[in-house]
């Protein structure tokens, strides 16, 4: 939306400085997909809503079902395999949820604060994804 800003939603961490740790990032993106559950069961009862709302479910949490079993990983490649489905959920999750909002679906400010929580999932998926790439250079 041209013009809309977006309040970010920050998650409290135990320090500023310290980077959260995996619990934590599983946590908040668990917290994520529940947020997005309850706004997706709060819009109208009309046949655009049901499909929006059946997308922005699956996405939103498949984004910490992914980061879960990326903690399982054999490998670093697995690992970033799965942190880029990670990535690309909560994009997915980011689109129908700017959708949502610019169709007008719901009067809810909560819209506009999981827009930029997922965007603060990307960046920290992004970083992570990066980190990775940078450690196995040789």
């Amino acid at each position: 939306m041209k013009g809309t800003v977006y309040v970010s939603y920050c998650e409290p961490t135990t320090s500023s400085m310290t980077r959260p740790s995996n619990q934590e990032m599983l946590d908040r993106m668990t917290r994520f997909g529940i947020r997005v559950c309850r706004v997706a069961d709060s819009l109208p009862n009309a046949p655009s809503s049901w499909v929006l709302a059946k997308q922005v479910i699956r996405s939103a949490t498949s984004v910490g079902a992914n980061y879960q079993e990326a903690q399982r990983s054999r490998s670093n490649k697995e690992f970033m395999s799965k942190l880029y489905v990670c990535l690309q959920e909560a994009e997915e999750t980011r689109h129908w949820l700017r959708t949502i909002e610019g169709a007008g679906k719901t009067k809810s400010s909560e819209v506009g604060l999981l827009i930029g929580e997922s965007s603060e999932l990307i960046a920290v998926l992004v970083a992570s994804i990066n980190t990775i790439r940078r450690r196995a250079r040789p």
